[in-house]
């Protein structure tokens, strides 16, 4: 079944439709409803609404059509890929590349999907700090030093949350997981903690952590070496608290 829209709405480009869907991702994401208006309310200024193109019209059918549908029957031991074509499940082993895999190739995305990474994500005191995990775990005497840190800089015992992001957030391949999805991901989680806060900077540990976050010429941004590596070399926090101090907090 094929949505139907307004004709007299313009297409929308590709690359518009393609924006509009990782911004309804990234918005759904945050929990907040997306919303299309159908007219433009009393006095307020008019709207321009567009329809999806004529590429993205034909890419839901072919996807709708597709799909595995619970009843399919599989072979013994084949294992259900979610949003894989019913044609490719069906295929032998031994079958030659024909027109069921002509037809997937258009639908497939130029966008390359970030590699899997995972983040160390804290709100101390009145700084933001992240920090790249090279195994993908967070070690409380990394947490211990990040909030002693975090005392040094507020010059106070300071609040402390932290959180733990691994990207992708899910498995659905229909989503987008590529690097700027991941960034924005990222902003949207450090933007919330910015709500109602007084932030005064952000505190990147480690060199690999700069790729992840959005800097901006406004923003105060501390760099400091990560906290594995001041654990595993103390003479390293030495340069830390260099970095720190001209913006510690005097008690």
């Amino acid at each position: 079944m094929t949505a139907s829209y307004d004709t007299t709405h313009p297409a929308a480009a590709d690359d518009q439709w393609a924006n509009e869907q990782r911004r309804r991702w990234m918005v759904s994401q945050l929990g907040i409803a997306n919303l299309v208006s159908r007219y433009d309310a009393p006095g307020a200024r008019p709207t321009t609404r567009w329809r999806p193109p004529e590429s993205a019209a034909k890419a839901t059918s072919v996807s709708t059509e597709g799909r595995v549908r619970p009843s399919t029957a599989l072979p013994y031991g084949q294992k259900v890929v979610a949003g894989e074509p019913v044609s490719a499940l069906n295929a032998t082993p031994d079958a030659k590349p024909g027109l069921a895999s002509a037809a997937q190739s258009p639908m497939q995305s130029p966008v390359q999907s970030a590699p899997a990474f995972s983040l160390l994500l804290a709100r101390a005191g009145n700084w933001l700090w992240v920090e790249y995990l090279p195994d993908r775990l967070i070690r409380s005497e990394q947490l211990h030093l990040l909030a002693a840190m975090a005392r040094a800089l507020s010059g106070a015992p300071a609040t402390f949350e932290h959180r733990q992001f691994d990207w992708p957030i899910n498995d659905n391949p229909n989503l987008p997981r590529d690097h700027t999805a991941a960034r924005q991901s990222i902003a949207g989680l450090l933007g919330r903690w910015r709500q109602g806060a007084s932030i005064a900077g952000t505190v990147l540990l480690g060199e690999s952590a700069e790729g992840y976050v959005e800097i901006t010429e406004e923003s105060t941004v501390l760099r400091l070496p990560s906290t594995s590596k001041m654990l595993s070399d103390t003479r390293l926090k030495r340069d830390a608290w260099a970095v720190m101090r001209p913006h510690a907090v005097k008690p």
